[in-house]
């Protein structure tokens, strides 16, 4: 079985094309052939060392995918040898990715494929949809009739929440960081977005009242949602690895939660949200009010470094899409 592994962690050239023994379905399990996968910032930072989750050489990175069922494991129910299936089955700690041939995989933790999806845009989906969702109807809870802030509405997470968040009915403004990107949020449905380049956001959102800000940015744009946020509103954050003053946050009875979409394998409890998670996703995706923006350019898996190289030269617009190539 052909596979690209991490030698070590550090710069992309470290990606070598390896050879290992294809895996034997097991009970329980199923066999699915890769098709696609995609470039999230954490393959970024796992591969770069800044974040210790490289997995065990030969390290094998990447966790969404999108393929097709090759074998069944006995005792498996509702997957067929030749079905397309999707999900986000690792690339961290103990759990390979699938920048390879062949996986063995849970069965809880995929779903079937968007029929409206290809198979590179169903591999943008699972990180970041899952995220998305969890942040803004499992903590958000948002409800129809709403107002929500999304900052960073061109991100990964950012540009599926502000789809996700019109199709709960919620009244939905972002921030973009130019006014190209800004363009394409308002296409994706934001009624209204803020350009950060060119407005001081301190003093527009001093006097913001929305329901509720989901924050994938950090930093300052986190103190800035609790400025953003109405009283007794909701702040979600995917990125709350920094120092903040809270003082806002209890003058306004604010309610803070933290997505966290890895704790799951990390904990190797609860797999199964990853699946019935997608299951939710792929109502609204093939109900055409959520589909993932592809960067122009696509890459191979051969070309994996190059891929890292361009989202750590900035260089993407949109999620950054792989396709087995062997």
């Amino acid at each position: 079985m052909k596979a690209i592994a991490l030698s070590q962690a550090g710069p992309p050239e470290n990606f070598k094309r390896i050879e290992l023994p294809e895996p034997p379905v097991r009970p329980g399990t199923l066999k699915v052939r890769v098709v696609a996968s995609s470039l999230n910032p954490l393959d970024c930072k796992v591969r770069g060392g800044q974040i210790p989750l490289l997995p065990q050489s030969p390290s094998i990175l990447h966790g969404d995918f999108s393929g097709v069922v090759e074998e069944v494991g006995f005792g498996v129910k509702g997957f067929e040898i030749g079905d397309e299936v999707f999900g986000f089955v690792g690339g961290i700690a103990k759990w390979d990715g699938v920048l390879r041939e062949f996986l063995v995989v849970d069965p809880s933790m995929i779903a079937p494929k968007p029929r409206n999806l290809s198979h590179l845009e169903a591999a943008c989906m699972p990180l970041a949809g899952i995220t998305a969702w969890w942040a803004l109807v499992e903590r958000g809870a948002l409800k129809q009739g709403e107002s929500l802030l999304v900052q960073g509405g061109t991100g990964g997470v950012g540009h599926l929440a502000v789809q996700l968040g019109k199709a709960l009915g919620v009244k939905v403004h972002a921030t973009a960081s130019s006014s190209e990107k800004a363009e394409l949020v308002s296409r994706w449905g934001a009624e209204q977005v803020v350009d950060v380049s060119s407005e001081e956001l301190d003093d527009l959102f001093c006097h913001s009242s929305y329901d509720a800000v989901l924050d994938t940015i950090g930093g300052k744009f986190l103190d800035q949602s609790f400025r953003a946020v109405s009283a007794n509103g909701r702040v979600v954050s995917v990125v709350a690895r920094s120092s903040h003053d809270l003082s806002c946050m209890h003058a306004k009875g604010l309610s803070l939660h933290v997505v966290f979409m890895l704790l799951p394998l990390l904990e190797e409890r609860n797999l199964s949200s990853y699946g019935s998670t997608l299951r939710k996703l792929n109502e609204v995706i093939e109900g055409g009010k959520l589909r993932p923006h592809l960067n122009e350019r696509t890459y191979g898996f051969s070309e994996v470094a190059e891929a890292h190289l361009a989202w750590e030269r900035r260089e993407n617009v949109g999620k950054i899409a792989l396709r087995a190539d062997w």
